[in-house]
């Protein structure tokens, strides 16, 4: 899994950049109904692209939980 950490960081920074936008678009700028749609139209693509990180985030921790738990299975025996 250690090849999918740069494209997760790459994705979550992507994220956060978009994000980061919209938040000083908001601050900065009158908000139009054309601004407003561009604006929704990013948040909607933002919000999908979390929720596939959430979903590989949660794939990712239950196979790490189940590995864990094999190698902690693992030396337990090797102990005895």
């Amino acid at each position: 899994h250690t090849s999918s950490y740069p494209a997760l960081s790459q994705a979550l920074t992507s994220l956060e950049d978009v994000l980061g936008f919209v938040h000083s678009t908001l601050e900065t700028q009158p908000i139009t109904d054309e601004l407003r749609q561009a604006l929704l139209k990013k948040l909607d693509t933002a919000s999908s692209c979390l929720s596939s990180l959430e979903h590989e985030a949660s794939q990712v921790h239950q196979f790490a939980e189940a590995y864990f738990q094999q190698l902690r299975q693992q030396t337990i025996t090797l102990y005895g």
